[in-house]
Parts: structure tokens; C-alpha cells; sequence
């Protein structure tokens, strides 16, 4: 689409998958002034970016301990490379990436996931939309609740309080 470009970003969030629940898939939310963009996060993605951390890592000398930091922390990273990116290349990224139109979102819920018995829960964010329900739930590395909700606010207007 002419003239669009990404606004802003909502790393790492999950979508709970498979019998019970129990697989995830992992999106970077890339908000764009037509469209709300899911794009999955791959393993493939994720040992790319460990792969270019490494020699980055090796190439500025850094310690053993730093080189180790900054392969095991990659994944969290993926979503930085989105506002340098097409949307229409961001969506063609993998198979798995899907779109919503934000005139079509007809409701939003934002949740606390709160601390119970010395465990956190995630936070939940609901997209609903043409009849449809997405759910997905904050992860190490994700934008907080508050952060969230203010980016699609400022985004998409009111309607996404």
C-alpha cells in the first residue's frame, strides 16, 4: 500500500496453540496506519539472528560471557528490524503472517495477569473482529499492558482504549 509505513511494534507476544493449549506460537505485532500485522516468529528467524549476533559479538572482541548474552537473548530482538521494513515484505515474511484491519476490530480487552501464590500470570491482550477472537498473552520480552494498549491507542484511535 502506498505511503504506508510501520508505527510502531508490540514484540514477543503469544498465542496459546495445539491439544490443551499447550504449544505457543510467538508474533511480533507490527502496527502500520491500514493494518495491524501478525508476524510469526520462526526458529529459523531466531537462529539467524543468534547467527548475526555471534559475528557481531566477534567482530566488536567481546568476552565469552557477553557472546553467550547476546546469542541466548536473539529472539527477543527479531522485532527490532520491523520499522526499517516494507509492511507488504513484513507480511510476505513467512507463511504464518497474518493481517487485521483495524476498522474491523470491533472491541479490545487488556487484562492484568496479577501475582497468585508467587506465580505471575501473563498479561492478555484480545483483539475481537468480524466475528472473530484473538487472544494473545505477554512473554519475557514483551511490551507491557499499559505500553501496548498506549501504542494501539495512538495508532488507531479510542476505540482501541
Amino acid at each position: 500500500m502506498d505511503g504506508e509505513a510501520v508505527i510502531g511494534v508490540l514484540p514477543n507476544l503469544a498465542r496459546k496453540k495445539g491439544f490443551l493449549g499447550f504449544g505457543r506460537d510467538t508474533f511480533n505485532v507490527v502496527l502500520t496506519q491500514n493494518r495491524i500485522i501478525f508476524a510469526l516468529l520462526t526458529s529459523q528467524m531466531i537462529k539467524d539472528e543468534a547467527q548475526r549476533a555471534r559475528e557481531e559479538a566477534k567482530a566488536r572482541g567481546d568476552n565469552i560471557f557477553k557472546k553467550m548474552w547476546n546469542t541466548a537473548t536473539a529472539g527477543y530482538n527479531v522485532h527490532k528490524r520491523y520499522p526499517a521494513m516494507a509492511p507488504d515484505a513484513i507480511l510476505a515474511e513467512t507463511a504464518g503472517n497474518f493481517v487485521i484491519d483495524p476498522n474491523a476490530v470491533t472491541r479490545m480487552k487488556y487484562k492484568n495477569g496479577g501475582i497468585n501464590d508467587n506465580h505471575s500470570s501473563s498479561d492478555i491482550i484480545t483483539f475481537e473482529y468480524s466475528g472473530a477472537k484473538l487472544r494473545l498473552e505477554t512473554q519475557n520480552g514483551s511490551a507491557s499492558l499499559k505500553d501496548a494498549r498506549s501504542a494501539l491507542v495512538s495508532a488507531y484511535g479510542e476505540r482501541f482504549k
